[in-house]
């Protein structure tokens, strides 16, 4: 490159240098009015802020602002407060204010405004439930506009657009606005997806659940009756047998403590019927042949114990408690030796421990209980129960955690989908999921999902066993809105009388 060329591309760029734009300079009275207010507390729905915040400014006799704006954080960020299960953090506790903003025949009068508010508000931010707030300047060059927020959380929505330029140091923060945004609405455009998709896989199993022409599960399914409770006397059997003293976390008066012992008691009651149809329908296994009970998946003993202690069932019973983790079957063996319950040579009835798994056992098999085994625990326990041709009683959990390859398990669900590919898989994986969801509001959209997913998974398990079942809720007040509140109990004969 010749030195004359050099010369004329170095003075072409100080000319473009001498006429680029400066940056405006820091002028409050120009500004178009954006206030952060921090320390608002995240406990208090962000449109009860929206509320406080215009009824605090109209008692500074301030014009009311233009616009407010709340980030809400993530999908996966919003979490209950304990104590209050119906109140989710829809906020991170930040609220943006503007003032002014109007036509340009207003520009002075909003930055009056603006300039005011403030002012106002740096003095002497106020106070919202006691918490001290503080109040900075934002100054956001660009205009906010509208979109409307899919999960409905706040009455005004004006969310920060992708261009937004955010000064006086603040531009980081609105950018991290901006991208939580982006992925706020990305994650719930892909939550409506798969909504939709488990919708129309729930459908095609109530259709098909409808073209049954044999009874094989109880058609009150779709709005389960209340489990019984068998009135174990705690105060009369060994403490050791006490789900209560078992563990801190379930403790007297905790709930899961006591919905530990409602669950107990709703297999007392359905074991009792268990008891009286066998009686009826095999008069010699008592007591020429001893019953043997099968608790699939036991692990300490919470249920196998007071059950075994409740005198429900003659003390020759034998108690076979399969787990296939070994110190859990250690410590439930210790429980039933310190409450002499511990089956020993040479006698008739007691507890024993077994560790191995559930599919394993090939035993003498009268009855089989499972409570709380998770995901794919519970079909095993009732594929025991169906090749021992025995009644059962069952409380699933962790819905989750079963394997998307297995899908329906019933032939009646399976007719439905003969061709059951990755996709459906998927489908199947979704509706687990949602069946595994607690704490949702009974009577919300997602609520009414995720208990119909739930009831399908457990209607379609009672389908597969041989002479199906009948599914029960437990329906106290520690219960409510907890995915293991339902009783599996069959086959539907125990239920005739």
């Amino acid at each position: 490159m010749s030195g004359r060329m050099i010369l004329y591309l170095w003075l072409v760029t100080s000319l473009f240098r001498s006429v680029r734009p400066t940056a405006p300079q820091k002028n409050f009275d120009n500004l178009k009015g954006w206030i952060r207010i921090r320390n608002l507390d995240i406990r208090i729905p962000s449109a009860h802020l929206s509320t406080w915040l215009k009824n605090d400014i109209h008692s500074r006799q301030l014009p009311p602002p233009s616009q407010i704006h709340i980030p809400p954080p993530p999908l996966n960020q919003r979490r209950r407060f304990p104590g209050h299960p119906q109140h989710v953090q829809d906020h991170f506790g930040i609220a943006y204010l503007r003032f002014g903003g109007g036509e340009a025949k207003e520009e002075e009068r909003s930055a009056t405004a603006s300039r005011e508010a403030f002012l106002s508000y740096v003095k002497s931010p106020g106070s919202l439930n006691s918490r001290p707030l503080s109040a900075e300047y934002v100054d956001i060059i660009d205009e906010i506009h509208r979109t409307p927020d899919p999960h409905g959380f706040h009455g005004t929505q004006d969310h920060l657009s992708s261009d937004a330029s955010v000064g006086s140091g603040n531009a980081r923060e609105g950018g991290r606005l901006v991208d939580l945004e982006k992925r706020r609405v990305h994650r719930f455009n892909r939550r409506k997806r798969e909504n939709e998709r488990v919708d129309r896989f729930m459908e095609a199993l109530i259709t098909q659940l409808s073209r049954s022409d044999k009874l094989i599960v109880d058609d009150t399914w779709t709005d389960p009756p209340q489990a019984g409770r068998y009135p174990i006397k705690w105060s009369d059997i060994p403490p050791s047998t006490n789900p209560r003293l078992s563990s801190r976390r379930m403790s007297i008066g905790t709930p899961r403590g006591e919905r530990k012992i409602e669950s107990v008691e709703a297999f007392g009651w359905a074991l009792r019927k268990i008891r009286d149809y066998i009686t009826d329908r095999e008069p010699h296994i008592t007591p020429l042949q001893p019953l043997t009970v099968v608790d699939a998946g036991s692990g300490t003993g919470n249920l196998v114990l007071p059950l075994a202690a409740s005198g429900i069932l003659p003390k020759d019973t034998t108690w076979i408690a399969i787990d296939f983790k070994p110190n859990s079957i250690k410590i439930l063996n210790d429980r039933a030796n310190s409450s002499d319950l511990l089956k020993r040579d040479g006698e008739r009835g007691g507890v024993v421990g077994v560790v191995g798994r559930i599919e394993d056992y090939t035993g003498p098999c009268h009855v089989v209980l499972s409570l709380h085994a998770c995901g794919d625990a519970t079909d095993a326990a009732l594929d025991l129960a169906q090749k021992s041709n025995a009644p059962f009683i069952a409380s699933p959990c962790c819905l989750g955690k079963i394997s998307a390859e297995r899908g329906p398990r019933s032939e009646l669900f399976q007719k439905g989908f003969p061709d059951y590919n990755e996709e459906l898989q998927a489908d199947f994986s979704l509706m687990a999921r949602w069946g595994d969801s607690e704490g949702l509001e009974g009577g919300s959209e997602p609520g009414i999902r995720a208990r119909r997913a739930k009831r399908l998974i457990e209607v379609d398990r009672l389908a597969s066993v041989k002479g199906g079942g009948k599914l029960f809720e437990m329906l106290s007040e520690n219960m409510r809105g907890n995915a293991k509140r339902d009783l599996l109990v069959g086959p539907l004969d125990v239920f005739k009388s």
